[in-house]
Parts: structure tokens; C-alpha cells; sequence
């Protein structure tokens, strides 16, 4: 293997190695109307669009 290649090898590796490989979950448990949780995803996904929220509803007693 040339020099030539072993850095092309390298670099391959290095850029494979920065790129995410999945999505992050986030699961909520809560007790808001289900009509209200659309909004908070889309807020909340303005500034983390990478993260998927799993909502959990559950009344509090």
C-alpha cells in the first residue's frame, strides 16, 4: 500500500468516524393533553431536530 494510500485510507476512516450514525430518542412521560404536544415537539425541535420525542401520557393519579 502506497503513502498516497494509506492517507486517503485515513482520511476515509476519520470522516466515517465524525458523521452520527443515528438519531437520539427522548422519552417524556407526562400528563398534558394530547392536543398540546404537538406544539412542544415543534418548539422543542427547532433547536434539537435531531432528537425524536417518544411521548408516554398517563394521568397523574
Amino acid at each position: 500500500m502506497t503513502q498516497l494510500s494509506r492517507g486517503v485510507l485515513g482520511l476515509a476512516l476519520g470522516l466515517m468516524l465524525a458523521i452520527p450514525v443515528s438519531a437520539e430518542t427522548l422519552t417524556v412521560y407526562t400528563a398534558v393533553e394530547a392536543e398540546d404536544l404537538k406544539r412542544y415537539k415543534s418548539e422543542f425541535n427547532k433547536d434539537h431536530p435531531d432528537i425524536d420525542i417518544r411521548w408516554v401520557r398517563d394521568s397523574t393519579g
